[in-house]
């Protein structure tokens, strides 16, 4: 049975390489990946914990995503 024209959405979590590759393998006939994620944390330079704040935003925010596309197209 063909889902062309189907939209299906799946959750997915951009910083968990395995479960980005599970998903990449069981949907091989993507064409379209929206990419919600996102987060801001608005931590101080001087917080706290503020590079792994920051190291963390930066994953969720530009690093992970690339992954992601690079796993779902360049497979």
């Amino acid at each position: 049975m063909s889902n062309a024209g189907i939209i299906i959405p799946i959750k997915l979590d951009v910083t968990n390489t395995l479960e980005v590759s599970q998903c990449a393998n069981a949907c091989r006939d993507t064409t379209i990946l929206i990419n919600n994620a996102g987060v801001e944390l608005k931590a101080s330079f001087l917080e706290n914990k503020s590079a792994a704040k920051a190291q963390f935003e930066m994953n969720v925010n530009y690093i992970d995503p690339v992954d992601l596309y690079q796993i779902y197209f360049l497979m």
